[in-house]
């Protein structure tokens, strides 16, 4: 009969541990080189980005008109509906 070593079974460990460090660096790489895709840039979030930082009465007021509100509770809307129809 053959005899077992303990070395086979630390071996064993050893090659399973190396496996496991290289899938787990392997994903890493990978997923932390992926590009996410931007979603497409809403005017509106632009026009925000780019207001003034000043607080003058006039460069707030400049801001305020060049906002659009008109559609400000338009998803308020769709929530509403939509919870009236889960009642």
């Amino acid at each position: 009969m053959a005899k077992k070593t303990s070395l086979t079974g630390k071996y064993f460990v050893i090659i399973l541990l190396g496996i496991a460090v290289a899938v787990i660096i392997f994903s890493f790489n990978f997923l932390s080189s992926r590009r996410y895709e931007t979603p497409p840039s809403n005017p509106e979030i632009t026009k925000i980005k780019n207001q003034s930082q000043d607080t003058e009465i006039e460069s707030i007021e400049k801001d305020l008109k060049s906002t659009d509100f008109n559609n400000l509770d338009s998803e308020l809307q769709n929530i509403e509906s939509e919870l009236q129809t889960s009642l």
